[in-house]
This record gives structure tokens, C-alpha cells and sequence, in this order.
């Protein structure tokens, strides 16, 4: 049986490693869109908050910010990217382990409005 995930949820999957494409990294990310082809669009999240000035998008989540309640990000600064949006097959997530607090869907769905990143 398939796993069922959601919009929004926070979840650990495997991606493609930035510097090698060939090499996979596993880490979390927030689920943007759930498609009827068993993939999903996801943003990944990283704890590399200094990386920010690498990209255009991003949205910095604070230790125990209102944005991290809920969602098990709070034990760490994280960065949202949301440069790189990505398309994966869903048997790639490993387990989902919290959702999006409506705070932060708020500032995602505005970049994403703004720059037409979807």
C-alpha cells in the first residue's frame, strides 16, 4: 500500500545532492503540490542558513519562531529554498513528521505568487 501525503506536510526524502547531481542527500522538505502521477513538488529545507545569499527565494525559519510550532523545525535555524522547487516520484519520501503552521504557508504561497515559481 502507498504511503499518503498532503500539501504541506514536512517530510525527509532523498534529492539530488546540489553539487552532484548523481549522488543523493536526504534531507527535509515541505510538500508543494501533490500530482495524480505519484510525484510531488517539493522545496527542500536545509539548516545551512548562511547559504542564503546563494539564492533568490528563501525563507528563514528561526529557532522557536512561529513559523517552526508544530513542525519540528524549531530545534534549529532552517532555510526554506524556494529556488529549487523540484518535481520527485513519491516512493522517494521516507516518512512525513510534521506540517506547515498556517504562518509560514502564508509567506510560501506569497513567493510563490509573486515569482510564479509553480
Amino acid at each position: 500500500m502507498r504511503k499518503s501525503f498532503r500539501k504541506w506536510d514536512i517530510i525527509f526524502v532523498a534529492v539530488p545532492n546540489q553539487e552532484n547531481p548523481n549522488k543523493f542527500t536526504k534531507r527535509p522538505a515541505i510538500i508543494l503540490a501533490v500530482n495524480n502521477n505519484n510525484t510531488v513538488k517539493i522545496c527542500p529545507i536545509t539548516k545551512q542558513i548562511h547559504q542564503a545569499s546563494r539564492y533568490n527565494q528563501t525563507i528563514n525559519i528561526l529557532q522557536g519562531s512561529p513559523e517552526s510550532f508544530g513542525t519540528n523545525l524549531n530545534q534549529l535555524p532552517s532555510l526554506i529554498v524556494l529556488d529549487r522547487i523540484e518535481t520527485i516520484q513519491d516512493v522517494s519520501i521516507e516518512f512525513a513528521f510534521g506540517t506547515c503552521p498556517q504562518v509560514l504557508i502564508d509567506q510560501i504561497e506569497k513567493i510563490i505568487k509573486e515569482n510564479n515559481l509553480l
